[in-house]
C-alpha cells in the first residue's frame, strides 16, 4: 500500500453494534485508521436512521480513531441525516459522503445543499453503480470520491455483515 492511502472501514446499520475490542483489533491487526459510518438509509429502505451511529462514533473515538465521517443513502436524504447526527458534527472530520447506489444518484441541488449546511460533499460509489446510475457523468469531478471496493465481506448468520475493508486516499 502506498504512503498516500489509509485503511478505512465502511460501517452501516447492517454491521450492527461495533464493540471497542473489535475496533481495537481492527486498529492493531489491520491498521484501520478511520471509518465512514452510515448515518442514514439502509438496504433499499430510505428514511431510516442508523441507530448504531452515535455508539459507533463514541467507540472509535475512545479507541483513538478520530478520522470519522458519515455517509447517507439515498443522497436526497442528506438533510435528515445531518439532523440525526447534528450533536456529533464536531466529532467528525466535516465531509458527508453521498452514497450513489441502488438507483439513487446525486444532483447539483444536493451538493449545493450540503455545502450550504457547512459540510464538504463527497461521493461514495462503485464504478459500476456510478456508470449505471449517473451515466458516467463527469459533472462532479471536483468532489472527492470514495471508490467502494470491498476486499472482505461476509454475511453473518445473525443477518449482520462483517465489516468490509477499503483503501481510501489520505
Amino acid at each position: 500500500m502506498s504512503s498516500d492511502t489509509i485503511n478505512v472501514i465502511d460501517l452501516s446499520e447492517y454491521t450492527g453494534p461495533v464493540p471497542r475490542d473489535h475496533i481495537r483489533c481492527m486498529k492493531e491487526q489491520y491498521n484501520v485508521e478511520g471509518a465512514i459510518i452510515q448515518a442514514w438509509g439502509g438496504g433499499n429502505v430510505s428514511g431510516r436512521r442508523n441507530e448504531y451511529f452515535h455508539e459507533t462514533v463514541d467507540n472509535f473515538i475512545s479507541e483513538g480513531i478520530t478520522l470519522l465521517d458519515p455517509y447517507v443513502w439515498p443522497p436526497r436524504d442528506w438533510q435528515a441525516a445531518l439532523d440525526w447526527i447534528s450533536d456529533y458534527s464536531a466529532l467528525l472530520c466535516g465531509a458527508l459522503y453521498l452514497d450513489v447506489e441502488a438507483g439513487a444518484g446525486v444532483t447539483q441541488e444536493i451538493v449545493d445543499g450540503v455545502i450550504a449546511a457547512g459540510w464538504e460533499p463527497r461521493i461514495y460509489s462503485s464504478y459500476s453503480a456510478w456508470r449505471s446510475i449517473m451515466e458516467d457523468s463527469h459533472a462532479y469531478n471536483a468532489l472527492k470520491l470514495w471508490n467502494a471496493r470491498y476486499v472482505r465481506r461476509f454475511q453473518r448468520s445473525d443477518g449482520y455483515y462483517n465489516p468490509g475493508f477499503d483503501v481510501f486516499p489520505a
